[in-house]
């Protein structure tokens, strides 16, 4: 596991995260009951609209969450034009992630840059 939780990236990758999920309208709660904790609210969706097709999903947990809920934020980039989809996590350990069903892979500090910088440079259809 490579920590980053100490690097630019990873915090400049959380900034975003909550930036975009406090700016847009489309965030909403997601209430626990799949994780065992129903009635309560413990994480954020956001529904990125992408210009050429797909999608970013991005979540956030919320500070509610059981301690045992392992990330900070998910996103999940689906570009039908790109053909890319891809699912990261940046976990509470300061590690970020690409998983595949069960398959988890460290992500390097330049391909955590690389994804900031595709982040930062889409342009989204509704935020």
């Amino acid at each position: 596991m490579t920590n980053l939780q100490t690097t630019p990236v990873f915090k400049s990758l959380l900034e975003w995260a909550q930036a975009t999920s406090q700016s847009s309208d489309s965030t909403q709660p997601v209430d626990g009951q799949a994780y065992n904790q129903p009635g309560q609210n413990i994480f954020t969706q956001t529904i990125i609209k992408l210009p050429n097709g797909g999608q970013i999903d991005l979540k956030l947990t919320l500070p509610q969450a059981s301690s045992d809920f392992e990330w900070l934020a998910e996103i999940t980039v689906d570009d039908t034009s790109t053909g890319e989809y891809k699912h990261y996590l940046l976990r509470k350990a300061g590690d970020i992630v690409e998983t595949y069903g069960k398959q988890v892979i460290d992500v390097s500090e330049a391909d955590a840059q690389g994804l900031l910088d595709y982040l930062r440079a889409i342009k989204v259809v509704n935020a």
